[in-house]
């Protein structure tokens, strides 16, 4: 990968390695889109995939999370954990 953008820069100069960034960051977010929008908008029920967010909820909701946190749930942000993370972080 080093040899293909240096013999990029060393062809178009350093403005060539700015459009091939560029056009490698779009190509990223395009796939991430892609897929993003195959996952939560999925209808077909064959699949597994979480489909929207109501399922995604339920399927968190339902499941016990660890003692420390309150409500044993996922979902918060209560528990000493987070508590310390954000005391050492600030």
């Amino acid at each position: 990968m080093a040899v293909l953008f240096g013999s990029y820069s060393l062809i178009g100069g350093l403005g060539t390695t700015f459009y091939v960034s560029y056009f490698n960051a779009c190509l990223v977010f395009i796939l991430l889109i892609v897929f993003v929008v195959k996952i939560w908008h999925n209808t077909n029920k064959d699949y597994s995939s979480i489909g929207n967010v109501e399922r995604m909820f339920t399927a968190i909701s339902c499941i016990k999370g660890p003692e420390e946190n309150y409500d044993n749930s996922y979902l918060t942000f209560r528990s000493g954990v987070a508590f310390l993370f954000g005391v050492i972080e600030v």
